[in-house]
């Protein structure tokens, strides 16, 4: 009770002080890490070096300009090779452009973009409700924007929508087969030809007015070859069609 007791309350002084040392170090290391955190995301998202500047277009021949509009329009907005959106951009071309089949953007880090193109080849021209659409291989529905083709002409009757699938591969190989082999076949030319019933007819206006009756889910060449076997007996008789679609038999009137 003495002298201890106030020697012990002496002691507690120097401990509060090495507590407040250690507090105001804490502090300055997460204002260091705050700091060190905003000048990443400013050098990643902010500064130049991570600034699209170089832009390569393959595969859009005379449609290069204006895919290059789509892109330097959206670089106005995210110039940013991380802040920019790739999905959503190839939406936007294949929304605008769909004569390309195939759009992807790829990044070239730290500062570029690779747009790859790959265009639709039309195989045929289809007619309907007073419009035109190119058709390519796999049946899918475009416009040339302004191009002209010189492409077989099939009428329909039906709806075409736009990048749509119009017509099965198997429909668009078997009226390429009849284009390509019906003159060789009948010394005939094609003046019009109409799909109806669906896709599953085709008929096949030739010069001397009559038409020929295909049924699309059939052999296109045995029903040519059948159409070959049947003319001679017709000869220069005007008949109204021939009816192709039972390959046993063959029916004209």
């Amino acid at each position: 009770m003495r002298v201890y007791t106030n020697r012990k309350i002496y002691a507690f002084g120097p401990k509060k002080e090495k507590n407040s040392l250690v507090l105001s170090s804490r502090v300055i290391w997460v204002l260091l890490f705050f700091i060190l955190v905003v000048g990443l995301v400013y050098f990643f998202l902010f500064s130049s070096y991570f600034r699209i500047k170089n832009v390569y277009i393959v595969g859009a021949d005379k449609y290069e300009d204006k895919v290059n509009q789509v892109i330097n329009q959206e670089l106005k907005e995210r110039a940013n090779i991380f802040l920019f959106q790739n999905q959503a951009v190839e939406k936007k071309i294949s929304e605008k452009y769909p004569i390309f089949s195939q759009v992807k953007i790829y990044k070239g880090f730290p500062d570029a973009l690779k747009i790859d193109l790959k265009k639709r080849e039309p195989v045929l021209i289809c007619k309907s409700q007073g419009n035109e659409f190119l058709i390519d291989k796999e049946g899918v529905a475009f416009k040339g924007e302004g191009e002209s083709f010189d492409l077989p002409i099939l009428e329909r009757d039906q709806e075409v929508k736009l990048k749509e699938k119009t017509f099965s591969n198997q429909f668009v190989q078997f009226f390429l087969e009849i284009v390509n082999e019906f003159s060789s076949k009948t010394n005939l030319k094609i003046k019009q030809i109409i799909a109806s019933d669906n896709d599953y007819l085709l008929e096949v206006y030739s010069d001397r007015g009559w038409k020929a009756i295909f049924d699309t889910m059939k052999s296109a060449q045995k029903q040519l070859d059948n159409l070959a076997l049947i003319l001679p007996q017709i000869g220069d008789q005007k008949i109204e069609y021939i009816d192709l679609r039972l390959e046993e038999k063959i029916y004209y009137k």
